[in-house]
Formats: structure tokens, C-alpha cells, sequence
């Protein structure tokens, strides 16, 4: 007499474990949570802009990046001490490399934000130094290291705005990214993650 083989589990039962995300995603690299990007590292995500929903060719942009997250009480700690603050970065940082795609023109929108952030750097450090260093000569002297201070603080927001996709999240090896188009979004598979 031959043993029948095992049955198939109930595919309407609630999961046994929904604590555990990573064994719910099986075979999972990427997936959506409501209007958030979800990945787990080396995820390879469609070839289509993640902005646009634009599907990419040959001109466009594909690479795989690294990308990285942090608990933002640590930049209270900047005010404290900055080398603390970069300690506890490097402790408390989480990396994944997720390969994804942006189109030639969201691309190039994201190039002139690091630019013109660059841009305002360089002469940010220029007028700091000269007003510096000339501060006993100069009368102006205080409203160039006034200006390069804002310089500088703009050249910062520039480059942190630059990117319209955002880490925002980390949880049980999961990265979770906001800036996504709805329309790439909706190419994932859904589950409701731990967040």
C-alpha cells in the first residue's frame, strides 16, 4: 500500500509566523508596503524608472547601488559632538546594494541638484576663508563668512534633496524607500511589512 503524499496547506489560513517577514517573502527581494518601496539587499528591481515608471533602454540609467540607513536620533548627537555622531553612524549603520533604473532625464535632474549643491560648496569655503582670514583688514569681513555659511547650508540641502528616492527605514534586513512613482509601485507584489 503506497502512502498518499502530504496535503496542500490551506492557501485561505492565516500565515503561521507574521512576525517573520523574511520567511513570508520567500524568494522576495522587493515588494511594496501601502505607498513604500520595500528591499532586502542585492535586490534586483524592474527595468523601468522608478520616478517615471518610464520603462529604460540603452540611454538610460541602471546601476546597482549601495544604499544605507541610520537612526535619526544620531544626528541629535551632532549637536553634542560631531566625531560621536559619525561613530554612532558607523555602528549603527545598515547597507544593502539594490540594483534599479532611472530615466536619461530624471538622471540628469538629479546631476544638477549634486551640482549646483557643489557648486554653492566650493565658494561657501572661499568666502569663510577669506572673511577669516582677512577679518581685522576687511569692514565686510562678517557678512562674507555670513555668506558662506548660507552657502554652504544650501549647498547641503541641494545635495540631500538631489535624490528623489529616500531610505526612511530598516527593519529585519528590509529597506524601506519612499519617492517612488504609484505606477512602479503597483508592478510589485503587496504584503504588509513590519513598519
Amino acid at each position: 500500500m503506497t502512502s498518499l503524499p502530504p496535503s496542500d496547506p490551506n492557501p485561505y489560513a492565516p500565515p503561521s509566523a507574521a512576525g517573520s517577514l523574511p520567511s513570508l517573502t520567500a524568494g522576495v527581494s522587493a515588494f511594496r508596503d501601502g505607498k513604500f518601496l520595500m528591499v532586502s539587499d542585492g535586490a534586483l528591481l524592474p527595468e523601468c524608472c522608478l520616478v517615471t515608471n518610464r520603462s529604460t533602454g540603452q540611454e538610460d540609467w541602471r546601476k546597482q547601488v549601495k544604499i544605507s540607513w541610520y537612526p535619526t536620533w544620531i544626528l541629535i548627537t551632532i549637536i553634542v559632538h560631531l566625531l560621536l555622531a559619525l561613530v554612532l553612524m558607523l555602528i549603527f549603520q545598515k547597507k544593502a546594494k539594490v540594483t534599479y533604473s532611472l530615466s536619461k532625464e530624471t538622471r540628469g535632474k538629479i546631476v544638477k541638484k549634486r551640482l549646483l549643491g557643489f557648486g554653492l560648496m566650493v565658494p561657501s569655503v572661499v568666502l569663510m576663508s577669506a572673511g577669516i582670514a582677512y577679518s581685522d583688514r576687511i569692514e565686510g569681513a562678517g557678512a562674507a563668512i555670513l555668506g558662506g555659511i548660507l552657502a554652504l547650508i544650501f549647498g547641503l540641502i541641494a545635495l540631500v534633496v538631489a535624490n528623489p528616492v529616500k531610505v526612511t527605514g530598516h527593519r529585519n534586513g528590509w529597506f524601506k524607500i519612499k519617492g517612488c512613482s504609484p505606477e512602479f509601485l503597483e508592478t510589485l507584489p503587496v504584503f504588509r511589512g513590519p513598519f
